[in-house]
């Protein structure tokens, strides 16, 4: 469990590093998974030399070990302590980027309350594509000072910001509504992120929930044609028929079907 200092550090400025959460026989198992995967992406079946970004969801019997970690309780814990209410896991997803990547919040919305968890895979430093955040930009009104002034428009290594060197093991955990990039990337910047949402408590938390998931679902149908030429569902029927009945799990159902980020 985090301490009340992490937890007030993280809605001050929007981010939380947590060293070696998962041990080098996880970070093993990961990596298996993620290879497996990765070779039969089109960046690597038809498009040699040519380097794009792709991404693949977890939730399938293809990668049980990094799709358990979003019930993993370590990390729920975690999840329940910041978010401060009843909660549930959306998704987790892991992605091969490519250079650099444009300062953007994963939500503009100020009224969703939502947190990523991020374990990178390589060593990663402010010269090699380490996440960048700019503190305390999850709040308004400099949440939305940086949205009327288009800060995606600025070479990410233009913006004095938070950059978080990491290794293999560690998670950070940031904000949704938190600006962040990255700069001076691979082309092979491996990472796996855990998703959760706080189930809305006003009517702007679910407008801006509903808005959030028809995003969500539009972004990633154009990761998976870009990913797989027979990409896979985001959710696999096999994790949905929730087999064992999980209480937690089927919660987290309901909610992802009430909110159609599963239509």
């Amino acid at each position: 469990m985090l301490t009340s200092h992490q937890i007030t550090y993280y809605k001050t400025f929007g981010f939380l590093i947590l060293r070696d959460l998962l041990n080098p026989d996880e970070i093993g198992e990961i990596n298996f998974e993620f290879e497996s995967k990765l070779k039969n992406t089109l960046r690597s079946t038809t498009t040699p030399g040519h380097h794009k970004y792709v991404s693949w969801p977890n939730l399938g019997p293809d990668t049980p070990f990094t799709g358990s970690l979003l019930e993993d309780n370590r990390i729920c814990i975690i999840a329940k302590q910041l978010l401060g209410s009843e909660f549930f896991g959306i998704s987790c997803n892991s992605g091969s980027f490519v250079n650099d990547t444009q300062w953007h919040p994963d939500c503009e919305d100020i009224n969703l309350h939502a947190l990523k968890f991020a374990f990178y895979l390589q060593s990663l430093n402010a010269d090699n594509g380490a996440i960048r955040f700019i503190p305390g930009s999850h709040h308004n009104p400099f949440h939305e000072i940086l949205l009327r002034n288009n800060l995606r428009g600025e070479r990410p290594d233009n913006v004095s910001a938070h950059i978080c060197g990491v290794n293999p093991g560690d998670g950070i955990i940031f904000d949704a509504r938190l600006w962040h990039g990255s700069s001076g990337g691979s082309e092979d910047r491996r990472l796996i992120t855990l998703i959760y949402n706080r189930v809305p408590e006003t009517i702007a938390e679910k407008e801006a929930t509903f808005y959030d998931a028809k995003g969500s679902c539009r972004t990633r149908e154009n990761l998976a044609k870009n990913t797989y030429k027979s990409p896979s569902l985001e959710y696999h029927p096999k994790w949905i028929s929730n087999e064992h009945k999980d209480d937690r799990r089927q919660k987290w159902i309901d909610w992802i079907k009430t909110f159609k980020y599963l239509r």
